[in-house]
């Protein structure tokens, strides 16, 4: 939504309320008021700039990097945010509710899975001070439906889900709360400044490695806090499947199926980042166990060179897993939804 739509919308909002007993008393009457002049004056687009009057804003400065564009690209750097955080005494937004404890045992949990990882030789002492996290990105759509990749960082552990919220034994996961507060922003990017023959992605992967770099920094310097030195620890990437196939240079992805004859003889160059699925002798549609173990043996690193997140990223030999399968795009709003809509459909023809 635009600035100028927001203020149309409060205009509206404001007309039918404004004139109501103790409307003008209300926290949100004088920001209500200023949205409208603004939009009957045709100014909606300065909306942002009064947000600080209100308390509504953080004071993250901006932070511009070189990323192949004829004008550097803004950022919302790493140490940057989470100081703003602490400046504000809102470092909970990323602790998330969990204590030093809670992210020790998490991390005594994850060495059963990645023994391996260099959290344990660089911060095995420290734990508690190591806060997991995941890279977010989304390449969807802005206005008039125009391309625009989303780059964010989050905490893994959270408060849970709507199913299940996190108690004070058991976190959860980043699910329960608004996107506002449980995603720090890193960056936006529209996707004609990075698509096409011409720039075939590359101020995108400049920008990414920005960010890994920062990252890299935070897991080995960590972020000084008014609580102590806090180390980020990236564990993953997730996203929609475009953004990970370019975000991780993937040259083995859901757009490498093939179809006619090829499909049952899986003669592709691979649709599976972790496995050989697609490949000559490897139908990924055999889903007995035994297929599915084949598949992972020889499985070669799905690019042609290291993508930036894996060549700067503390990742020990998981490198491929960094990449995660997206649960929503894949089931709920895929697998899921298919098998919904033929449930459906079968059920009509039935009665």
């Amino acid at each position: 939504m635009s600035e100028t739509e927001a203020c149309s919308l409060a205009e509206a909002f404001w007309k039918e309320f404004s004139g109501l007993e103790g409307a003008s008393q209300t926290p949100s009457a004088q920001f209500l008021e200023m949205a409208s002049k603004l939009s009957r004056s045709g100014h909606g687009y300065l909306l942002s700039s009064r947000f600080g009057d209100y308390k509504l804003s953080a004071n993250i400065p901006f932070t511009h990097k070189d990323v192949g564009l004829a004008l550097p690209h803004p950022v919302l750097a790493i140490a940057d945010f989470i100081k703003c955080l602490d400046s504000n005494d809102k470092l909970k937004l990323l602790f998330m509710g969990n204590t030093p404890k809670q992210f020790e045992d998490f991390w005594l949990i994850w060495k059963k899975r990645q023994s391996l990882h260099p959290i344990y030789a660089v911060h095995g002492s420290h734990l508690g001070q190591c806060v997991p996290i995941m890279i977010h990105a989304d390449e969807g759509t802005s206005q008039k439906k125009k391309g625009l990749m989303i780059l964010q960082v989050q905490p893994a552990m959270g408060h849970g889900t709507s199913k299940r919220k996190a108690d004070g034994s058991v976190p959860g996961v980043n699910f329960l709360g608004k996107s506002i507060v449980t995603r720090f922003l890193y960056s936006v990017m529209l996707t004609r400044c990075y698509s096409g023959k011409k720039l075939k992605n590359k101020p995108l992967l400049r920008l990414i490695e920005h960010l890994a770099l920062e990252l890299r920094a935070a897991f080995y310097e960590g972020i000084q806090t008014k609580s102590g030195t806090v180390y980020l620890v990236p564990i993953a990437m997730k996203g929609d499947w475009p953004a990970l196939v370019k975000c991780g240079q993937l040259t083995r992805h859901h757009l490498r199926d093939v179809s006619g004859k090829g499909a049952s003889k899986g003669s592709g160059a691979g649709i599976c980042h972790l496995c050989l699925g697609g490949q000559a002798s490897h139908d990924w549609f055999d889903i007995s166990h035994e297929n599915m173990k084949k598949m992972k043996v020889g499985a070669t690193p799905p690019w042609k060179s290291e993508p930036a997140l894996v060549r700067h990223l503390p990742l020990g030999p998981y490198k491929p897993d960094f990449f995660r399968i997206d649960i929503f795009h894949t089931l709920h709003k895929g697998v899921f939804g298919d098998i919904a809509a033929n449930a459906i459909d079968l059920w009509l023809l039935v009665i």
